[in-house]
């Protein structure tokens, strides 16, 4: 799949939210980016054994392709990797200096916001809260875009509860709800509904969690994909609860 097919593609999925027929999309290609997708929908999915077996042709389409993969394909695939690690309990730590995104744009852009905000859910998961602020708040520099500061001020959310107490998480949320709710895309609002649902429940707002239960039951996009992302914010609400720490993904 060549980048003008890859944001064709990307745009179905996220304007469309079908999460199995983008796979199916994807067809018997043989590629770098058509197993890495293929990586990418079943994480989404939680189908963490598929995705790994995705992951690990994907490596191997890498690896026999060019000696020295270019910089977008080795970072999209480690992504993909650090996603599932995460998932799994497991996160290998392959951080990204914020520096280096003012130099990137477009599909290399988002590969290395996404390692960056892979670097706060590592530290989360740590237990350092203070370092996960100090990514979050950084990266809130470098973008506008309304899904990526909701996502980053859930991670706040989650930090600040750490550090100083449930009120001013709870603001942190509120903020990224305002966020969430100019995110024109299906798929966007489906995965921050669902995570803004479990963190209202977990501070205690059980009305606040409700009313997201609800604004994601009405979204426009296949009941298998909204039940997907209620899995994986099931996963973060039962580690919230035992371990107080987050995975952002």
């Amino acid at each position: 799949m060549d980048e003008m097919g890859n944001a064709r593609w990307a745009h179905r999925l996220s304007h469309l939210a079908d999460l199995e027929a983008s796979f199916d999309e994807l067809g018997e290609q043989v590629s770098f980016w058509a197993e890495a997708l293929r990586a990418a929908l079943r994480l989404m999915q939680m189908r963490l054994q598929e995705a790994g077996q995705h992951l690990s042709a994907a490596r191997r389409l890498l690896a026999a392709a060019d000696p020295a993969p270019p910089l977008d394909r080795m970072l999209a695939f480690y992504a993909y990797a650090r996603d599932r690690a995460l998932l799994m309990g497991s996160g290998g730590w392959v951080s990204i200096p914020t520096p280096f995104l003012q130099g990137a744009d477009g599909r290399l852009r988002r590969i290395l916001l996404a390692h960056r905000s892979l670097d706060a859910a590592q530290h989360i998961e740590a237990g350092d809260s203070e370092g996960a602020s100090a990514v979050l708040l950084e990266l809130l520099q470098t973008s506008a875009d309304a899904y990526y500061r909701a996502y980053w001020h859930l991670g706040l959310s989650v930090c600040a509860a750490n550090l100083t107490g449930t009120a001013a998480a709870i603001r942190h949320l509120e903020v990224a709800g305002l966020h969430a709710c100019s995110v024109e895309h299906p798929l966007g609002r489906c995965r921050l509904a669902a995570r803004l649902a479990v963190l209202y429940r977990h501070y205690g707002d059980e009305g606040a969690g409700a009313s997201w239960n609800t604004s994601l039951s009405g979204l426009a996009c296949p009941e298998a994909t909204k039940e997907a992302f209620r899995t994986r914010s099931r996963l973060l609400f039962r580690q919230l609860q035992e371990h107080n720490r987050l995975v952002l993904v």
